[in-house]
């Protein structure tokens, strides 16, 4: 849509638009790779924190390889979907538009699967660790490639964005199997899946969000029947 209004003003108003085209070029080749050096020492300092966080909590490791695993039977079963979700001490969440049964018996599934040797289940190409590792993987480049070429070019942004993105999927999986997932869940007990409606509250304010299931677990020896709660 930017691009079709500035060819009409190229007609219309070709000075203004010879103007915004300039300012345009100006902020791509200045702008871009100053903002994006700033974005790359924070990734540097929250990327790693997030996932050092992350690998020394065995609860939310259990519970983040699960829900992989969940995911995975869930889309053997209905085919590939865009389904989001969140591992925390005691369960996880999904958001998904499936009956709370079929998402119960996936998970039980996939535990069952993962106690059983299938370990592979614990690793999912769509994780948000893919996120985290694709961003820090950028930013370590960039400023490698600043260091070494001492210019604040848009072509190291442009690179740098190119090998993280092309070599991020690969290392994802490995930062997934050994940091934030924990293949081991000979432990883990799924107790119910409960129905939320997604809302969070943070800093006293409500966020709302949509429906989403909620799949609760615990660690121990005592057997539970699973259970669903509305």
């Amino acid at each position: 849509m930017p691009l079709i209004i500035l060819l009409l003003l190229f007609f219309v108003m070709p000075w203004l638009a010879l103007i915004l085209l300039i300012f345009f070029l100006l902020s791509m080749f200045l702008l871009v790779p100053l903002g994006f050096a700033g974005r790359s020492v924070l990734w540097l300092i929250l990327g790693p924190t997030h996932l050092l966080k992350l690998m020394f909590n065995r609860k939310v490791r259990q519970n983040h390889a699960l829900e992989h695993g969940t995911i995975h039977i869930i889309e053997e079963r209905f085919g590939s979907a865009n389904i989001e979700g969140m591992a925390f001490e005691n369960g996880f969440t999904l958001k998904v538009g499936l009956d709370p049964q079929i998402v119960l018996n996936a998970s039980r599934s996939a535990l069952k699967r993962m106690q059983n040797g299938e370990t592979a289940l614990a690793v999912h190409p769509r994780c948000g660790t893919t996120i985290v590792v694709i961003n820090v993987l950028s930013s370590v480049i960039f400023l490698l490639l600043l260091f070494l070429s001492g210019n604040l070019g848009f072509i190291n942004v442009l690179l740098a964005l190119m090998i993280a993105n092309f070599i991020g999927p690969f290392t994802s999986r490995f930062v997934q199997s050994f940091v934030t997932t924990l293949k081991d869940v000979s432990d883990l007990e799924i107790t119910g899946v409960e129905v939320r409606n997604g809302s969070r509250s943070v800093g006293g304010i409500t966020i709302l969000g949509s429906a989403e299931l909620f799949v609760a677990t615990r660690s121990g020896d005592r057997i539970i029947i699973p259970e669903i709660l509305d």
